[in-house]
């Protein structure tokens, strides 16, 4: 188990969650002998949210058809941050 180092956990906190959707976060924090578990109640319904949801997005496939064959995509700017970024990051096999 992963224990938390700050008792603030930003923008997952239920009561962040609630700002953000109307409603209180159905979490329930768990703390015996200085062990923490989450309760897991309401996975089922994401689940079935999940399930729900279509796989194939028939706008995001013909989004995707128009930037492919698109020449000005991505733009070059784009091209030249990724480049700058990856020429300037640090080779891990270096730092051990």
């Amino acid at each position: 188990m992963i224990h938390p180092t700050s008792q603030n956990l930003g923008p997952y906190r239920p009561e962040a969650l609630a700002h953000s959707s109307g409603h209180t976060a159905p979490t329930k924090r768990i703390e015996s002998a200085g062990v923490e578990s989450l309760s897991t109640a309401h996975a089922d319904s994401l689940q079935r949210a999940l399930e729900s949801s279509p796989e194939i997005r028939p706008e995001m496939v013909e989004l995707g058809q128009a930037l492919a064959i698109d020449p000005n995509y991505p733009p070059r700017h784009i091209i030249d941050q990724l480049a700058k970024m990856f020429t300037n990051a640090s080779d891990p096999s270096e730092l051990a």
